[in-house]
């Protein structure tokens, strides 16, 4: 079961720690460490910013299980990105969380397009937001762009 709330200030460190992940960095488009300074920048004006939404996903233990990141670009439209906790990976926790996700925006927003951008090389998350019913619309260096 996914159980999914909005992001506060406690839960900085533990996205700090998957987004400085390995495997985590492999996939993103930015592969650098994030230094500690810079996330608690970034994370104090996401969660004040009403263009970024950051969704935790959890159990019924409130174990945080993963997150999915919405910014919205303009009035109609918002670009999406997730990243699995490092103990739930592989276990299709990314689909859930994506599904629960995308039912959780749309609630406040029916119309909205999404995006998602996704290096080529990380071809289990391509097909996580194919089966949520977005589909490629380009690929330029080494990204594709995939919407619904």
């Amino acid at each position: 079961m996914v159980i999914l709330r909005r992001a506060d200030p406690s839960d900085s460190q533990i996205l700090w720690e998957w987004r400085n992940d390995t495997d985590a960095r492999s996939a993103s488009r930015e592969t650098r460490a994030v230094p500690w300074g810079d996330h608690e920048r970034w994370y104090r004006a996401s969660l004040a910013s009403p263009a970024r939404l950051i969704l935790i996903a959890v159990d019924e233990n409130a174990t945080r299980m993963g997150m999915v990141r919405f910014d919205f670009d303009d009035s109609d439209s918002a670009s999406v990105s997730i990243n699995v906790a490092p103990d739930h990976r592989g276990k299709g926790m990314g689909q859930r969380l994506l599904h629960a996700a995308i039912i959780y925006v749309r609630a406040n927003h029916p119309a909205l397009k999404l995006v998602a951008q996704i290096r080529t090389s990380n071809a289990p998350s391509t097909r996580i937001f194919e089966r949520e019913g977005f589909a490629r619309v380009s690929e330029t260096d080494g990204i594709v762009t995939l919407r619904a």
